[in-house]
Order: C-alpha cells, then sequence, then structure tokens
C-alpha cells in the first residue's frame, strides 16, 4: 500500500490510493491482506475486471489526429494493489530461476 501512487484515478470503486495509505496502520493492511488471499483463491471479482478506457491528448499534434492520443486504462485501486503485488512476488520467483 505504500508504493501506490497519489493522485490517481480510484476507477469504479471510488477508493483511492490515499485512503487505502492513510487507514494502513489502522487494520487496512491486514483487510486488504485477506482480500487478497480470497482473490487468489477464488479469482478476481467481477468489479475489478471492468476497466475504464479513454484517451489523453500527448500534448503535440493535431487534435483531430488520433494518432496524437495515448490509450489509458482506468482500474480500481485495490486490483492495482493485487497487480503490484503479484508482479513483484513474481519477479522474486523469476529471478531466484
Amino acid at each position: 500500500l505504500d508504493s501506490m501512487r497519489n493522485g490517481k484515478a480510484k476507477g469504479n470503486s471510488w477508493i483511492t490510493a490515499e485512503y487505502l495509505g492513510q487507514h494502513q496502520h489502522q487494520g487496512m493492511a491486514s483487510a486488504v491482506t485477506a482480500l487478497f488471499n480470497h482473490v487468489a483463491k477464488e479469482g478476481l471479482p467481477p468489479s475489478w475486471q471492468v476497466l475504464h478506457l479513454t484517451s489523453i491528448y500527448k500534448g503535440s499534434g493535431a487534435h483531430s489526429n488520433p494518432n496524437h492520443y495515448r490509450p489509458i486504462a482506468i482500474m480500481p485501486q485495490l486490483c492495482k494493489a493485487y497487480s503490484m503485488t503479484l508482479l513483484s512476488r513474481l519477479e522474486v520467483h523469476v529471478a531466484e530461476r
């Protein structure tokens, strides 16, 4: 939870990175751990499988040209945290080989 970046879009869950970080020492970390263990056994919740796709203008070129935009996917913060946790564990596993 410490490594999550503040100020990012919260996705469809309305839970922000700031909220998770501010409450991690009030039982949030253990609750998130229990949730992640449940997700690892049962699979991603349906709400985590829904991403909001949008495009952002790159800042130069014609606004009418689609090549001057980049796509972004906005996902729930808990899904981001779960993804980051999986990535770090996979990196350790790969590094050991």
